[in-house]
């Protein structure tokens, strides 16, 4: 599991499998409707100025880091993002990784569980994103 260091220019992906995947000379790593993955890294090295959430309704939201003034971590179950009027709530298992990536502006997306629920097999799971504030404009469209 790399969480801590990448060998530049890998980025790595966890799965529900609790394998990652590596794509070499910075390639970007696909997501499919047959794996769940719950979020990609991308190595130090790398800038990045956008991270997206993916609902389980297929709902995505596509959000700048230069808007993520507040990050909080509550017993490694609960990520609490606080942007310009929008909340973003992340439950789950491990979220440290997911923390410490965000907070370094290296997390590309994260995704949440089709199922929610969790097998124990990944080395991080996302159970539930729920998304709040007068940032979604999509909420007054559905």
């Amino acid at each position: 599991m790399k969480d801590a260091h990448f060998t530049d220019p890998l980025k790595s992906t966890f799965h529900n499998n609790g394998t990652t995947n590596e794509a070499v000379n910075g390639k970007s790593t696909e997501v499919n409707a047959t794996d769940q993955c719950y979020a990609t890294i991308v190595s130090d090295t790398e800038v990045l100025t956008r991270f997206k959430v993916i609902l389980r309704s297929g709902v995505l939201q596509s959000i700048p880091y230069s808007t993520l003034p507040i990050i909080t971590l509550i017993d490694n179950q609960l990520l609490i993002i606080k942007a310009h009027e929008l909340t973003i709530k992340v439950t789950g298992r491990n979220l440290t990784v997911l923390e410490k990536n965000l907070s370094s502006e290296r997390l590309i997306y994260l995704k949440e569980s089709a199922s929610g629920k969790d097998d124990g097999t990944s080395h991080v799971f996302i159970a539930h994103i729920e998304m709040s504030g007068k940032a979604l404009n999509y909420e007054k469209e559905l």
